[in-house]
């Protein structure tokens, strides 16, 4: 138990070290290395300690999956279950090209996001105020990401950043994606940046 007591004094430091780089990207490359390192903690497995990386991700991704598995036994972590079941899936009648209206491309080229964060409020903002589609899900986010052929980052946690660090995004529910009225602000007013 005593190991187990040691990563969770740890955990603070792991967070500070992972929350110095603003790309999300590297954040989770970042996180994704420590917690490789923990797995390989000495004596995790024999001390009982198997559930703190798992619990380390959680804390960290402030994550409400409501698995309620706890990464006991031969059964996969609640992670490994998430990433495969939720993998998002091109939406096939999604028509980010349509006649007389103004496509994903052109308002992307126009507002000109410089990062995931401002892409989600872009997308989100696109599919519903120009595109009227009442409820966005992560598969529509993945097909814009795929539509504007950019590398596809993880979606739960790139929006659950942007809802915590920018306030843009209010609800990250897979099926209910929804832009608050700072996100509206943020695309209507201070898109595309100006440059000083």
């Amino acid at each position: 138990m005593a190991d187990y007591s040691d990563l969770m004094k740890r955990l603070p430091d792991i967070a500070k070290v992972v929350n110095q780089f603003n790309s999300e990207t590297v954040q989770q490359a970042v996180f994704q290395a420590i917690t490789a390192s923990l797995d390989a903690f000495p004596g995790a497995k024999a001390s009982g300690a198997q559930g703190a990386p798992e619990r380390k991700r959680r804390a960290s991704s402030k994550s409400s999956s409501g698995s309620g598995a706890t990464g006991t036994g031969d059964a996969p972590s609640p992670v490994r279950q998430k990433k495969a079941g939720s993998s998002p899936t091109i939406v096939a009648d999604l028509n980010l090209r349509p006649k007389g209206v103004k496509s994903l491309h052109d308002f992307i080229s126009e507002k000109k996001p410089s990062d995931d964060g401002e892409r989600y409020a872009c997308f989100v903002y696109y599919l519903s105020t120009i595109r009227k589609i009442d409820k966005i899900s992560h598969d529509h986010i993945f097909t814009c990401f795929r539509e504007m052929q950019w590398k596809v980052p993880n979606i739960d946690s790139g929006l659950n950043n942007t809802k915590t660090r920018k306030g843009w995004i209010t609800s990250r529910a897979r099926d209910n994606v929804t832009l608050s009225r700072t996100g509206l602000n943020f695309v209507e007013h201070d898109l595309p940046r100006k440059s000083s």
